[in-house]
């Protein structure tokens, strides 16, 4: 009855040049309008050319093994590469010691002394691409706390909590709601009592500058960490 023993590695289905012809044309369409072939695989606006695409790779991998049920062939190789297509799909779990996390944490860190907190914000004007990613290791924390894949490691969420980083973010009203007092309120009590707030005010700068050599202290060590591959993946 012409039962077949050996399913091709094409994803059971009979390699189709027509169709493979009329992918490769969304493809170019796809490379023309965003400047590159590295489709997501579930890629929202077609999710056929996400999955056609990670099929060119794993039967790449395939032809390179020697299975000849692999449906790549030398010609599609050619006209693929032609247009700049990549073989090796991007990993999106970062090294631990990564170049670009380690500078975003930079600029983290120097918004944090600056401003007194790390709620950078999404469009913010001086680096919009940090208010990215600071919304970015909150939504890859959320996805290390399911056990899902996630950028984040332990050595990462140690480094953010080190600095103050909060993994919820707080909206503007419960921060409001959450100052101690109106700025009219402290210059009022400042009046009636400036000898005990002097006293308290040299009192807090001395708690502050210490714990900040504390923060100093710890953070530098979190970042040896990170750079010489101790962290956790």
């Amino acid at each position: 009855i012409g039962f077949v023993w050996r399913v091709p590695r094409s994803g059971g289905v009979k390699p189709d040049p027509d169709r493979w012809r009329k992918y490769y044309d969304e493809l170019k369409t796809y490379k023309k309008k965003h400047g590159h072939c590295k489709v997501p695989q579930r890629y929202a606006e077609n999710p056929r050319l996400g999955v056609w695409v990670h099929m060119q790779r794993v039967n790449y991998k395939y032809r390179k093994e020697g299975d000849e049920r692999s449906s790549m062939n030398e010609a599609r190789i050619k006209e693929l590469e032609e247009i700049g297509f990549v073989w090796q799909e991007e990993n999106a779990k970062f090294k631990p010691d990564d170049t670009t996390w380690m500078q975003r944490y930079e600029d983290l860190r120097k918004f944090k002394m600056k401003h007194g907190h790390c709620r950078v914000p999404r469009g913010f004007a001086e680096n919009p691409s940090l208010g990215n990613w600071v919304s970015s290791q909150r939504m890859h924390f959320k996805k290390y706390k399911e056990g899902k894949k996630s950028t984040i490691t332990e050595n990462r969420v140690r480094a953010l909590e080190q600095i103050g980083f909060q993994w919820k973010k707080k909206n503007a009203k419960k921060r409001q709601q959450e100052q101690p007092s109106t700025a009219a309120e402290e210059e009022q009590e400042n009046e009636e009592n400036p000898l005990t707030n002097e006293a308290v005010g040299n009192e807090n700068d001395a708690t502050m500058f210490a714990g900040a050599e504390n923060d100093a202290n710890e953070t530098a060590q979190i970042l040896l960490d990170l750079r010489s591959g101790r962290a956790a993946v």
